[in-house]
């Protein structure tokens, strides 16, 4: 059931998500320009002779190896930085190098520099599979460019931009296989079901994160079984083909691995260098509500002492991950904190409104159980990972930059802005609205003029 409101200010729907994004998009490159390649990145690595051969560490030192040798290193990958990492983005990036550096013989620093400024692309992109998928959810009107307004100025995507690692190209795949896999069921078109099979492929050759979408497709297949609708294909044979295009894709790189290097199917490289850890502190400290004290430092400075809490350093890494407001200047913290304020009070809200979304009969069941199952999974996996390894640059929102996708719905859904909506959901969707506002504007202008 969709939104009853009116379009905001009698303007299409398509000029407001076609001008906002083109702002955000704009000011997200700009960004990218200010900041550099190496700065946000963590094990950026640097590009450098190769001597004898053997590769320079770090997502620079994996790109430069493939665009120099034109194959995958014949070195044990447990002991670089990022080699353990599923080749697709730095293939991907190789190619570019090609083109720009090669071919066009640009200087390798604005090559690396485009490179980074390619992951605008995928970003905005993944934010435009965030935006069909609120459609798909029935918003429109004012909470629409609400959603679309919180979506595009969020910080957190402002630094997944700016980041050269493959989290926005794998940001870009999840988000395109929720989408294909919400239109699927909608739909049960074959095409549709493919399309996500082959995005969901093609960022398990990214990076491990795109696996945590498979609970929320899985939710809207089970769901399909059980309704009886007829398809034009069966789903049993629709099955069959995706995992056609699964299993090669999600096995190709752990079987590669295991076959040169011995290297067992479930590995994940922990940190070869023994600093930010916080391995001392207990499992409760590290999973509590944060105290004020935690956030006393904005930046992600590298203190264990005050940087050992999960939900604090996601906190920071969403808004200002690393040093990417400078603080020389003392009206940029007094912006930088007002920002931070308003996006804790968001996050808040947007939670309370999503949980109250899913007590009442504003979605049906399958729906309902999407967003839930497709939070839990993300949130669970991320805390599991955060103290398997207990290092300060796991704990950043760039490695679950998806998750985003299901309070947002469950803010946009809680509420038509008609009569009927009950005064927690016009109290609810008022402040919503007027801090969405307020949020977009102010980091706005914080990145633009602060970065």
């Amino acid at each position: 059931m969709g939104t009853r409101s009116k379009r905001f200010l009698d303007i299409p729907d398509e000029f407001w998500i076609g001008f906002v994004f083109l702002v955000s998009f704009m000011l997200k490159l700009i960004y990218d320009i200010q900041v550099g390649y190496s700065a946000p990145t963590v094990n950026a690595g640097v590009w450098k002779l190769m001597e004898n051969g053997v590769p320079n560490e770090g997502h620079v030192g994996y790109i430069q190896y493939l665009f120099t040798c034109h194959r995958y290193p014949d070195v044990d990958p447990r002991g670089y930085a990022c080699f353990i990492d599923p080749p697709f983005f730095y293939v991907i990036c190789a190619l570019i190098l090609e083109v720009i550096h090669r071919m066009m013989t640009w200087p390798i620093g604005t090559c690396l520099h485009v490179l980074q400024c390619i992951n605008v692309i995928y970003v905005t992109i993944g934010c435009s599979h965030m935006i069909s998928m609120v459609h798909k959810f029935g918003i429109r009107g004012r909470k629409l460019v609400v959603c679309i307004l919180f979506i595009s100025f969020f910080p957190g995507f402002y630094h997944l931009s700016s980041e050269l690692t493959p989290n926005a190209m794998s940001f870009m795949f999840s988000m395109g296989a929720l989408n294909h896999g919400l239109s699927w069921y909608r739909s049960r078109r074959q095409k549709s079901f493919l399309t996500a099979a082959t995005l969901l492929g093609m960022g398990l050759l990214t990076a491990w994160q795109a696996i945590l979408v498979v609970p929320a497709l899985l939710v809207l297949y089970n769901y399909a079984i059980k309704d009886g609708r007829r398809n034009e294909i069966s789903l049993g044979r629709q099955m069959r083909t995706d995992l056609m295009i699964l299993i090669p894709c999600g096995i190709a790189w752990p079987l590669y691995r295991w076959i040169r290097f011995r290297i067992p199917f479930f590995y994940a490289q922990k940190s070869l260098r023994p600093y930010g850890s916080v391995a001392e502190w207990s499992v409760f400290s590290r999973i509590r509500i944060p105290g004020r004290g935690l956030f006393t430092d904005l930046h992600t400075m590298g203190v264990p002492a005050r940087e050992y809490n999960i939900w604090a350093q996601t906190l920071k890494t969403a808004i200002f991950n690393f040093q990417s407001i400078s603080f020389s200047r003392g009206e940029a913290r007094v912006f930088s904190e007002f920002t931070f304020r308003v996006s804790l009070l968001l996050c808040v809200l947007f939670h309370v409104m999503w949980i109250y979304t899913m007590f009442t009969a504003r979605l049906e069941q399958p729906l309902k159980r999407f967003l839930q199952i497709g939070y839990l999974s993300y949130l669970i996996m991320y805390v599991i990972s955060c103290l398997r390894f207990p290092y300060i640059y796991y704990m950043n929102f760039m490695r679950i930059a998806p998750i985003l996708i299901f309070p947002v719905i469950g803010m946009g859904v809680c509420g038509y802005g008609s009569s009927e909506d009950t005064i927690f959901e016009k109290v609810t969707s008022w402040a919503a609205n007027g801090l969405t506002l307020v949020f977009a504007l102010v980091t706005a202008f914080v990145f633009g003029f602060y970065a």
